[in-house]
């Protein structure tokens, strides 16, 4: 529907004012329901984690994060997540979930990283982004900052953030493994 009334809207340029103005009016309105549906699908993701597990629902989000926000979004995984319990899973996805928000509406950022890696005797998972960054200490008592460390922390992981200004952002949970 959105490609329709842009199509409509860019190729036909005697319409009357009126007209053109409801026109992007309803342009708007589409895009604004596309957008929320899919944030809907996004916040009810996680049953993707039982069917797909949590590397496949991952890539698919940040696969989904790139087609909605033009921000070019790649995911990388050298950890076998078998050995992962469903609260982990979802409390890491969770954790990622919160990071791509932050940088969606704060970093201004060109590309986003994630990965997951076995660091020996832990679990590594970082979110890395190339965007404009803050001060860590002004922001540590932002709400999206405590929900991520207390979902870190109900999984017995760390939580450990990056950032300077125009130095992008690192965020990396350490879990040890089971």
């Amino acid at each position: 529907m959105k490609m329709d009334l842009e199509w409509i809207s860019n190729n036909d340029a005697d319409w009357p004012t009126a007209s053109k103005s409801r026109m992007e009016h309803a342009l708007g309105i589409s895009k604004l329901l596309i957008t929320t549906i899919r944030r809907i699908s996004f916040s009810i993701s996680p049953n993707m984690l039982e069917h797909l597990g949590l590397n496949a629902t991952l890539e698919w989000h940040c696969r989904e994060f790139s087609i909605m926000n033009g921000i070019p979004c790649s995911f990388e995984s050298a950890y076998d997540e078998k050995s992962l319990t469903e609260e982990i899973k979802i409390d890491l996805f969770r954790i990622c979930q919160e990071s791509l928000m932050n940088i969606l509406y704060y970093a201004r950022s060109s590309h986003v990283k994630i990965t997951i890696k076995d660091a020996g005797d832990q679990i590594w998972l970082t979110v890395v982004d190339d965007g404009i960054g803050f001060d860590v200490d002004q922001q540590k008592r932002r709400p999206g900052f405590i929900r991520m460390r207390e979902r870190a922390a109900s999984i017995n992981g760390h939580l450990t953030i990056e950032s300077g200004i125009g130095k992008g952002t690192k965020i990396c949970i350490t879990i040890a493994k089971q």
